[in-house]
């Protein structure tokens, strides 16, 4: 591994302009199951076009007469993406070259006004309407979401002419915006050489490792990088080459790079099936999270509520699998008043402290990422009561406890926020003390990824 690091230059500019571009048919739109067909001119170049995508699937690629049709099928997560291409032509001196089109998703936005009301909804350079509000005042709008649109704005113009304006917030989650093309050069039987390009459908600087090394890029124009390995005279070996944004922990590109000795050089690129988006989401993948809410067991307790999780997960082909654990802490008094004359109240308290773990499917490709969680606790139960006329009586019990909640986590910032709703169950019967410790559970608070 020590030539990787001598040998590691930084690489010439050989990414091109965007190509000449047409969709058809128009527009791309997230959700469609149907392929559609990209041609691209301009293309420069003769030998085998290779393509890569950050999202969707690649099907069959064509050339004929320099228009170059590529099938395509749009990612079903239904959400806006930003489509980057990424064109090249093996064993050609040929710049790669780099489209960006726009994959727009279909969404429908409640509208509740005046009645009789005309409304028209503008979404980035888009406009729907004017839609009749009816007597009843409401509508439900069909729009078409582009990428990078972060709200939408509602204009309404009731029955006397009186004009009001609305913005509504778009949230959509994040996906994999980058895509990565490997061109081998032509060289002896000693001496081998790569060139790597990586292109960035939005905005950030990406990281190239290969195996555990880094390889420093040279940004060529925007939002492309390039970088070139020469390994010198190694043997035949198969390495693995992995381009991610590190603050998009979705943003993960892999391809393996071979050397052939005999052969010169050899590179098998990235898969021709784009990765899916942010559902696929990348390895294994590490969460912290920290809630607060409350606990009603429908009975004389209700208690605020402290949890603390840490969860490991895994991507499915839809949604994310993992094991969470988690601790979290109740507590709650009460004043017993005494029937007897003269002899003050007493107070009883008691802390709830369920700790354990389970099992949650999470759905992180939808707008608002719904989840579930099933677990079994252990649940220490600590009680005491206190009177100015008796010592303190403090015990300590152990209860087996059963939780299952759902909710919603929406991204925000490094990580998501989430609300959560379910029910804890949890009975302690001892001939001193009986109490159900557990009962429904509201809660919300904010998952790290690490």
């Amino acid at each position: 591994m020590a030539a990787l690091a001598v040998l590691v230059a930084l690489a010439p500019s050989r990414v091109g302009a965007t190509p000449l571009s047409a969709v058809t048919p128009s527009p791309l739109v997230a959700g469609d199951r149907a392929e559609t067909t990209i041609e691209l001119r301009g293309v420069p170049g003769v030998g085998a076009l290779q393509v890569d995508a950050n999202v969707g699937k690649l099907g069959r690629v064509e050339e004929v007469q320099g228009t170059i049709r590529i099938r395509y099928q749009p990612p079903q997560s239904p959400f806006p993406h930003q489509l980057c291409l990424l064109l090249w032509r093996a064993g050609d001196e040929a710049p790669a070259q780099v489209a960006r089109l726009p994959i727009l998703a279909r969404t429908t936005i409640p509208v509740q006004t005046r009645r009789n009301s005309q409304v028209t909804i503008r979404v980035g350079n888009r406009s729907f309407g004017p839609l009749a509000s009816g007597p009843r005042g409401r509508l439900r709008a069909e729009v078409l979401v582009p990428p990078a649109v972060r709200e939408a704005l509602v204009e309404v113009v009731d029955e006397e002419g009186l004009r009001s304006h609305k913005r509504i917030a778009i949230q959509t989650p994040s996906y994999n915006e980058l895509a990565l093309a490997i061109a081998p050069s032509e060289g002896s039987r000693t001496s081998y050489r790569f060139t790597i390009a990586v292109a960035n459908a939005a905005a950030g600087s990406p990281r190239l490792e290969l195996d555990a090394d880094l390889l420093p890029l040279s940004r060529v124009d925007a939002g492309v990088w390039t970088a070139v390995w020469a390994p010198g005279s190694a043997p035949a070996a198969a390495r693995s080459l992995s381009a991610s944004l590190p603050d998009r922990p979705e943003s993960v590109r892999k391809a393996l790079v071979e050397v052939a000795p005999t052969r010169g050089t050899a590179a098998q690129g990235p898969s021709s099936q784009a990765v899916e988006g942010a559902s696929r989401g990348g390895r294994l993948r590490l969460n912290l999270g920290v809630g607060i809410g409350l606990m009603h067991n429908l009975g004389k307790l209700f208690s605020p509520r402290l949890s603390t999780e840490l969860c490991l997960d895994y991507p499915l082909p839809v949604g994310r699998i993992g094991l969470r654990l988690l601790a979290s802490f109740a507590w709650a008094s009460q004043r017993i008043a005494s029937e007897q004359a003269g002899v003050p109240e007493a107070e009883s308290r008691v802390l709830l402290v369920p700790f354990g773990g389970g099992v949650v499917y999470r759905v992180p490709s939808l707008w608002l990422s719904p989840f579930a969680f099933a677990g079994l606790l252990a649940q220490l139960v600590r009680t005491s009561i206190r009177a100015d006329y008796l010592p303190e009586r403090l015990r300590h019990d152990w209860a087996l406890a059963f939780l299952g909640v759902a909710g919603l986590e929406p991204r925000l910032g490094p990580g998501r926020i989430f609300l959560q709703t379910g029910y804890q169950w949890s009975r302690l019967a001892d001939p001193e003390l009986v109490l159900l410790g557990g009962g429904i559970v509201v809660e919300g608070g904010y998952r790290f990824e690490l």
